[in-house]
């Protein structure tokens, strides 16, 4: 279309934002060529409406108050939770979505519902019910909802009260509702000569082609769409796609690495895109509005500390610069301590300097506190309910008060959103028109709701290549086009019908998403604007998205195939490799650990070492070790920890298996829920919010069917007496001087020891063999105890798997346990006393790797790096032969 062609004074209206934008664009294109030319009025259909109701002439009657879209949702949210079904509704503010969906589409195609009409089904009774309501409170209350506008302008133009454009044209609406339709002959009654541009054009030459998967398939499209970059930048793409929402991930990442690679690069992080994906994000996603409302939910009640960690790392608080590592250091300070959840008070408790360290304490914040600190008084002096537009100015007094938006400067699309979220916030404000009272709760998720609906699309410079969906595309002109994901499982879609409104209703009024025929012939209708939209293109599927088979659409089945012209492109990713060149750097060692010195680590150092060098240099020496991870209830090592206890607490009444024995069931039983009651007595002094009520008894239980399942197996034990609970001894291997705690030494018949370790999971015996033993935990307790060893002993306590683990000196001491004749470790001894060298000799070695700083990365198995978190520092899949690094990654 030339806008040089038409005449100057008339007025173009599209069925959406989006065309209207795009056609500014082109009439902006034509005024820079012809000097002369003015550019025109351009306006979406909503807004064209809005228009002309805010610019109408004065009223003999009161003017109704047009509702806005916040301000019709609530009243519809409101009429749903104040109705008899409201009760029964899960998410009131979605069902209302919906009821105004309906709503519209009523009033959109001239017709009612009667709520005492026989043959409606119960959604459609309900529904017809609310507009009723919603009917009856606006005519009440002077309000015009937007689905009558259309119809009240069409009587206040009959009225000579709106003054209209000479001419008019409507450009890129398939079908126009009958609403519209009477609408648009009011104008012509009243001189406005009304047009609807239907001149579609020939077809573009477009073919079609396939692709293995969809990652195949977008990498073609925009490696297509760079090829014509190259060619001329001034070319305008399209690369358009019907389910943009599903793909909207894939696209983003493949559109930065194959159009813009050079913005990883230091300083380049903010550079122009070449491209535009016009689906936008909801407002509540973007990072400046996410770290606004996770605040104001903080004021009312504690968050879970996953959100408090992503709060104390967020730049949008007061002080985060300056705070930046002593915040990262509380974070993982809460969540050593395993808190599940933290509030407003707490945070200020923990982050405020205090005692005699004070300041020089590494995790103290003072700038946090004192934010946070002026939030909760000014907190305290809310009131419970107020209107809207008092909750809209308090929210933003607690904001100023967190020192939101942070330190750094706000510009750039950081900018827009802050402007888009005041606008959110003057909605709010407009919500005392049909809710003038809400609680703190009530406002807060009323705007949490509008920045989730509020989808925000950050505005700049117009991009050559724009990613759209199908309605958004249909009536644009573009100078290529490809057209992929158009497989039909998606297109044409399907038929969606308005489950509040009768379906013969909506099939025989031919409202949009009834029925597959009336979405068929949308989509063809759909399908020739794109094709007409550009001389050339493609239309494309992926053959396969997992296990489905796909096919093109049958709308697309009759283009010719053929094979694109994609140029060579290589990713940025080779590029760099190839460009640089090899360093060599000598390798340094770390300094030996102090002598004498007490390692930190404990018996797990020699574990780490065993299993990679790296990471034992890394977690024990350098401190280089993974947030918690907190979790709701007790944590696994918990859990163990009471296990510990109330085994240690009930053998310290029994003491020997003769005691045991003759125990009778009831006094057993007694010891054992004293042992369990001591046990989560301390563990509550630690953890008041979780021990507590039923979930304490639930504990209690399981701790004494553990307990009491347990003894049974050590019934069956040759006889023993328990001499040692917890011991602790400072040990010394190979220079190393670290602390260990032994979970229970036996005496045994012969007067030997028998060292024993209580395992919730499933240990193996077999990870004590070899140069680098998995779990070198009891042999190192072995080899290092002064006393004379008989046993070496895992005590596996899991429900209905109890078992005892481990090797002995002489047979006889249970079933279950071989002695060392008779076992894998025959193969490594011959009698105990070789079995404790070999342990000591091994253990020695690891030792002095440790102690001389020997941390190369050398992971013993490639499940080694499985639950391993260093690897981004190690760089592991670098080091190893490419299939193992896919390997390694994969388990991870």
């Amino acid at each position: 279309m030339l806008f040089s062609e038409l005449p100057p004074d008339i007025l173009v209206v599209t069925p959406n934002e989006r065309m209207a934008r795009h056609l500014r664009n082109r009439d902006d294109r034509q005024t820079r060529e012809v000097l002369t030319w003015e550019p025109r009025e351009i306006l979406s259909w909503r807004s064209w409406l809005q228009t002309l109701w805010d610019e109408a002439l004065d009223w003999q009657a009161p003017r109704p108050i047009l509702l806005r879209p916040a301000q019709e949702a609530a009243l519809w949210q409101q009429a749903l939770e104040d109705s008899p079904q409201g009760t029964r509704l899960l998410n009131p503010r979605s069902a209302a979505r919906t009821a105004i969906e309906a709503w519209h589409l009523l009033h959109d195609h001239g017709c009612g519902l009667d709520p005492e009409e026989p043959f409606l089904d119960d959604d459609s009774k309900a529904f017809a019910g609310w507009a009723h309501r919603i009917a009856t409170m606006c005519e009440a209350r002077g309000w015009l909802d937007p689905a009558r506008l259309s119809q009240a302008l069409a009587e206040a133009i009959e009225k000579g009260q709106v003054a209209l454009p000479p001419s008019l044209l409507l450009v890129g609406f398939d079908r126009i509702p009958p609403r519209h339709e009477a609408f648009l002959e009011v104008l012509r009654r009243a001189g406005c000569d009304t047009r609807v541009w239907q001149d579609l054009g020939p077809p573009g030459d477009f073919i079609r082609t396939s692709w293995a998967d969809p990652e195949a398939e977008a990498t073609a499209a925009i490696r297509w769409a760079r090829g014509l970059l190259s060619q001329d930048p001034e070319t305008r793409i399209a690369l358009v796609v019907p389910d943009l929402g599903g793909s909207r991930t894939l696209l983003e990442r493949l559109l930065e690495d194959l159009l813009c690679p050079e913005a990883v690069l230091p300083g380049k992080a903010r550079l122009p895109r070449p491209y535009n994906l016009s689906l936008g994000r909801p407002l509540a996603n973007r990072g400046l509005v996410a770290d606004a409302l996770t605040l104001l939910h903080l004021v009312h009640s504690p968050l879970p500390l996953q959100q408090v960690g992503a709060l104390l790392s967020s730049p949008h608080l007061g002080g985060a610069e300056s705070e930046r590592g002593r915040r990262g250091l509380l974070d993982a300070k809460l969540r050593r301590r395993l808190i599940p959840e933290a509030g407003l008070e707490r945070l200020v408790r923990m982050a405020r300097p205090q005692g005699r360290e004070g300041l020089s304490r590494p995790d103290a914040c003072p700038l946090l506190a004192d934010h946070l600190n002026r939030m909760l008084d000014l907190s305290r002096s809310l009131p419970r309910r107020q209107s809207p537009a008092r909750w809209s100015e308090s929210f933003d007094g607690l904001l100023q008060a967190s020192g939101w938006p942070g330190e750094r400067p706000v510009d750039g699309e950081d900018a827009q959103v802050r402007l888009r979220f005041r606008e959110v916030l003057a909605e709010l404000r407009g919500l005392d028109l049909v809710r003038p009272y809400m609680t703190y709760m009530q406002a807060l998720g009323a705007l949490t709701s509008l920045c989730r609906e509020t989808i925000f699309q950050p505005r700049g410079q117009e991009a050559p290549v724009q990613v759209l969906g199908f309605l958004e595309a249909a009536g644009l002109e573009f100078d290529a086009t490809w057209m992929l994901g158009v497989h039909d499982e998606v297109w044409p879609p399907g038929a969606r019908p308005n489950p509040y409104l009768p379906l013969d209703l909506q099939r025989r009024m031919d409202m949009p998403g009834s029925s597959a025929p009336r979405e068929l012939d949308f989509a063809r209708r759909v399908t020739r604007r794109i094709l007409a939209g550009a001389p050339h293109g493609i239309a494309s599927h992926a053959r396969s998205v997992g296990d489905r088979e796909l096919r093109l659409s049958a709308l697309l089945a009759h283009l010719p195939e053929g094979s694109p012209v994609l140029p060579e492109f290589r990713p940025w990713r080779e590029v760099m490799h190839e460009a640089g060149g090899l360093q060599v750097a000598p390798d340094r060692p770390p300094p030996p650990c102090p002598t004498g010195e007490v390692t930190r680590g404990g018996t797990n150092l020699f574990k780490l070492q065993a299993a990679c060098p790296f990471r034992a240099f890394a977690e024990l020496r350098l401190g280089a070790r993974s947030l918690e991870a907190v979790q709701p209830g007790l944590a696994a090592r918990e859990r163990g920890t009471l296990l510990h206890e109330t085994m240690e607490h009930a053998w310290r009444a029994l003491r020997s298996q003769s005691v045991l024995l003759e125990s009778a069931p009831e006094r057993l039983a007694e010891l054992i829920t004293k042992a369990a009651e001591k046990a989560l007595t301390r563990m509550a002094a630690q953890r008041p919010d979780v021990l507590t009520g039923r979930f304490r008894q639930i504990e209690q239980d399981r701790l004494i069917n553990l307990a009491l399942e347990w003894l049974e197996v050590e019934r069956e034990r040759s006889p023993f007496e328990v001499v040692g609970f917890e011991v602790s001894r400072r040990m010394e291997v190979a220079g190393l001087v670290f602390e260990a705690r032994i979970d229970r030494l036996d005496r045994l018949q012969d007067g030997a020891l028998a060292i024993l370790d209580y395992k919730t999971g499933r240990p193996n015996p077999r990870h004590w063999l070899g140069d680098r033993p998995e779990d070198p935990q009891l042999p190192l307790y072995c080899s290092g105890t002064e006393e004379q060893t008989g046993a070496v002993l895992f005590a596996q306590v899991r429900p209905g798997d109890m078992r005892l683990k481990g090797v002995s000196r002489s047979p006889g001491l249970h079933p279950q346990v071989p002695c060392l004749a008779d076992s894998n470790f025959a193969a490594v001894a011959d009698d105990w006393t070789a079995l404790l060298n070999h342990w000591r000799d091994v253990l020695a070695s690891l030792g002095a790797q440790f102690r001389q700083g020997y941390c190369a990365v050398d992971p013993m198995r490639r499940d080694t790096c499985r639950y391993c978190t260093l690897q981004p520092v190690c760089r592991v899949y670098e080091l190893r032969p490419f299939e193992d690094s896919e390997d390694l990654q994969e388990s991870s």
